[in-house]
């Protein structure tokens, strides 16, 4: 008969992962005395680290989530080199890409090849190697790496690994309120801010600090999401309390782009709506027709002016040429 351990004997039950568990636990100690005896204070966040790298290789979807939650409330910070990262979203990309590629070459063979083999991800791909190609030639290989970089790590994680993680109903709504909750936090923290200030356009940009760099991010991003958010009200029954919710972050979105003061947020609104209109009207056609059309007479009309102002100059320029006295119409033509 085998002895029974101490769990056992105190009546708790034993943890499948209680090695690790315990592993983890003499981590923590370990760090948070190297970090008190040292006086490094970043070292007590080793184990943090530890296990957010072990939640990206158990299951990189609950990481993916949490990704998602940090995007609103990340803040920029400067690094050595006049580079800079967005904490705490852009390290989660990093891991995220990391898990995502090793994920990859483990079960790539299960893969749709469809998927593979869609004009976006071939777009995408092309898209990548072209920057690469540039960036190889550039005068500036740090910066350009790192934008190289950067965009490698945005196409894996928000649409390789999306197409992965993202798949069912259930993953959608974890999508949408995992985005949605500190999303609305930052904006009613940003209204609160801007009310002290009476919501002028002057004071915008000196209330958004620590979330968004400027008023168009900022508004650019309650944009985006709001058209999430209204399909979202479809999931829930009528005047449900979740219904609710969605509802009040759909008006909360609505007035923090109306004092961000930014004209391309009010014309993505305006241009989700007709688009909305035309997709239950299943006259998506018409539309691309129509917006072809008026493409091409704004191209045209833009053209025509800027021929029309050349032209003008030019003969403003011959006039004062004329006008001036003989021997000084050499120097005003060089002017």
């Amino acid at each position: 008969m085998q002895p029974k351990s101490l769990l056992d004997q105190w009546g708790l039950p034993a943890h499948p992962q209680r090695g690790l568990m315990a592993a983890f636990a003499l981590l923590t100690m370990a760090a948070i005395g190297a970090a008190t005896a040292l006086d490094t204070w970043w070292m007590a966040g080793i184990p943090v680290v530890g296990l957010v790298v072990w939640v990206a290789v158990a299951d990189f979807k609950i990481l993916y989530f949490l990704m998602l939650a940090c995007i609103p409330i990340s803040t920029e910070v400067e690094l050595p080199g006049g580079l800079a990262t967005d904490l705490f979203s852009e390290p989660l990309m990093w891991l995220l890409t990391l898990a995502g590629v090793l994920w990859l070459l483990r079960n790539g063979s299960t893969l749709d090849g469809r998927f593979l083999r869609h004009p976006i991800t071939l777009m995408l791909l092309v898209h990548l190697t072209w920057m690469l190609i540039t960036a190889v030639f550039s005068q500036n290989l740090l910066v350009s790496f790192k934008f190289l970089l950067a965009k490698g790590w945005y196409v894996v994680v928000f649409y390789f690994l999306a197409a992965r993680v993202l798949q069912t109903e259930r993953d959608l709504k974890k999508m949408v309120w995992w985005f949605f909750l500190p999303l609305v936090f930052t904006a009613i923290t940003i209204l609160y801010r801007h009310s002290f200030k009476g919501f002028t356009f002057e004071s915008i940009n000196s209330v958004l600090s620590p979330f968004y760099r400027n008023h168009v991010m900022y508004a650019c991003i309650l944009a985006a999401f709001v058209p999430f958010l209204w399909f979202a009200s479809f999931w829930y029954k009528f005047l449900s309390k979740r219904w609710w919710i969605i509802i009040a972050g759909i008006i909360i979105l609505l007035i923090g782009i109306n004092f961000a003061y930014t004209r391309a947020a009010y014309a993505a609104l305006v241009a989700a709506i007709v688009v909305n209109i035309l997709v239950r009207l299943k006259a998506v056609k018409f539309g691309l027709l129509v917006a072809t059309l008026l493409l091409g007479v704004f191209i045209a009309f833009a053209m025509l002016t800027s021929f029309a102002a050349a032209t003008q100059d030019i003969a403003v320029d011959a006039w004062r040429i004329e006008s001036a006295e003989d021997e000084e119409q050499d120097l005003m033509a060089s002017a």
